[in-house]
């Protein structure tokens, strides 16, 4: 019987080897760069009254246990009126805008949000006036939205929990569809993750 002795590098040959191996530590590397250029484009700070923002909160967690009558109808219309939006519309940023309007005519003061209907239009307006920030602050507005399209959802987070979770008063919220739910709720999101198929676009916080 004859036995042959197989050379490995007849199989692999050591430069190889070497170069497969520089390649996926440029991999990796690469991927660590943009999974850290995400994480830190998600923080936004926007300069902002403090007194409209902690009474525009209150006056949110207020608006908690609100139902809607139908699809987007009952009280809530009261939010798709002020913003110009048609009865039965989403009203998860118009819900906000509403907080921020009340506490702006009662302070006196400019509501610094902008008025519409549109999740995506809101955080545009926003990022004109933040800066980039490494985390996120005590409280603020986080923006979802769907791949390749102007549609999401935002919720007004007050509560900073433990590995990425935070608590918001959500507008618009509840059921199966967290961007079109039963009314307004208190709900726990996750900022590193998911929300049902939309991404997190952006926390902008209040500063």
């Amino acid at each position: 019987m004859l036995f042959y002795r197989i050379n490995p590098e007849s199989i692999f040959p050591r430069r190889l080897f070497v170069a497969y191996s520089f390649l996926f530590m440029f991999l990796l590397v690469l991927l660590y760069g943009v999974c850290i250029s995400q994480t830190t484009d998600l923080y936004r700070d926007f300069e902002c009254d403090v007194g409209i923002s902690s009474d525009a909160l209150k006056i949110a967690r207020g608006e908690v246990g609100i139902k809607e009558k139908g699809q987007n109808r009952g009280e809530v219309e009261k939010y798709q009126k002020l913003v110009g939006n048609p009865i039965g519309s989403p009203y998860c940023y118009s819900g906000i805008y509403w907080c921020f309007e009340q506490s702006s005519v009662k302070l006196k003061k400019k509501n610094p949000l902008l008025r519409t209907g549109l999740a995506s239009a809101g955080r545009l307006y926003l990022e004109k006036y933040a800066v980039t920030s490494k985390k996120i602050g005590q409280i603020g507005l986080i923006f979802w939205q769907y791949p390749r399209k102007s549609t999401g959802h935002v919720e007004f987070y007050f509560k900073r929990l433990s590995g990425g979770w935070v608590q918001c008063v959500g507008f618009n919220t509840g059921g199966n569809n967290p961007r079109e739910g039963g009314g307004v709720k208190i709900t726990r999101r996750n900022i590193q993750h998911p929300l049902a198929r939309m991404i997190v676009k952006r926390c902008i916080s209040f500063v």
